[in-house]
């Protein structure tokens, strides 16, 4: 079963900066860290940031191609990461 990383824990805390760079530092590592990396509970950073209520991460990872119909497996649900209201167009 997957466990958060790094970019999971920096997610759900807010940290721009720390998602960027955790991302961006590890494109050239054997295996590098995505945005749709699962976690704990197959949560992705998209589903940190949002639960969290980080709509600039939300919007970062959105840009970056999270998928935003990620299923969480462990329920078989779909988790519906965004408000159209805050994401009009997304």
């Amino acid at each position: 079963m997957p466990v958060d990383n790094d970019l999971h824990k920096a997610a759900h805390k807010g940290d721009l900066e720390a998602c960027k760079m955790l991302i961006e530092g590890s494109a050239g590592e054997e295996v590098p860290i995505t945005v749709n990396d699962p976690g704990a509970s197959d949560r992705r950073p998209l589903h940190r940031a949002a639960g969290a209520g980080h709509l600039n991460l939300c919007q970062y990872f959105l840009d970056i191609g999270a998928e935003i119909d990620a299923v969480r497996m462990t329920r078989k649900e779909l988790y519906i990461c965004f408000d159209p209201f805050l994401f009009p167009g997304g």
